[in-house]
């Protein structure tokens, strides 16, 4: 909530004359490069969910952010590898199997995701 009266802030300084100096312009690109990538992140977030729940069958438990592959969503190495391909086909990447191996919680799913998201990214750019 802090984070968000800071931006808030920030924001309303953007179009006054206080802003003329070079920290409040730094401050307020900072602050909407960081809000782009948090909407990038959660946008992830809710396609991995959405593909997750197409796995799953009907009656599971719901899938959040921080729900345990195995304990909680029964996950078991067939479906590791099932999750996995179809991550790779929704996203166009290729998932490494060191990363898989280590998913213990849906946001870790998202995290490597993510990861390769912005590899991509700076791969194309370069």
């Amino acid at each position: 909530m802090r984070d968000v009266k800071i931006i808030l802030k920030l924001m309303k300084w953007r179009n006054s004359d206080f802003c003329e100096s070079a920290l409040c312009r730094l401050l307020v690109v900072g602050v909407n490069i960081m809000s782009s990538a948090q909407v990038a992140d959660a946008q992830i977030e809710r396609q991995v969910i959405k593909i997750l729940s197409v796995y799953f069958p009907a009656g599971r438990r719901k899938i959040e952010i921080g729900s345990r592959l195995v304990e909680d969503l029964y996950v078991d190495s067939i479906g590791f590898v099932e999750i996995a391909m179809m991550l790779n086909e929704a996203f166009s990447m290729e998932m490494p199997e060191a990363g898989v191996a280590r998913w213990m919680t849906v946001a870790d799913i998202c995290f490597l995701v993510e990861k390769h998201q912005n590899i991509n990214v700076r791969n194309a750019l370069s």
